[in-house]
């Protein structure tokens, strides 16, 4: 999904140092997946709860990992513009 979005593939290193590529991963803080997301954030890009835990889905996680990636971005581009202008 990187490419689809035109977003270095070097950042796929992330998962690998958080998980070695493990979808399976858990953390003692409560993150899971591959990605090691948060519950609390997960749910704004997937479904998790006691049914459904979508973070541990490769395919899922990788594209909502995508999407938290340019939304963080446009926040923080956002941001920047707003203070460069001041």
């Amino acid at each position: 999904y990187f490419h689809l979005f035109k977003i270095p593939t070097e950042l796929q290193a992330i998962a690998f140092v958080e998980s070695s590529f493990n979808p399976k991963a858990g953390s003692k803080a409560g993150a899971k997946g591959a990605w090691q997301f948060m519950r609390r954030v997960s749910r704004v890009f997937m479904t998790v709860n006691k049914e459904v835990d979508s973070r541990f889905n490769p395919v899922i996680s990788t594209l909502s990992f995508t999407i938290y990636l340019i939304n963080n971005f446009l926040k923080l581009n956002s941001s920047l513009s707003e203070f460069l202008a001041i």
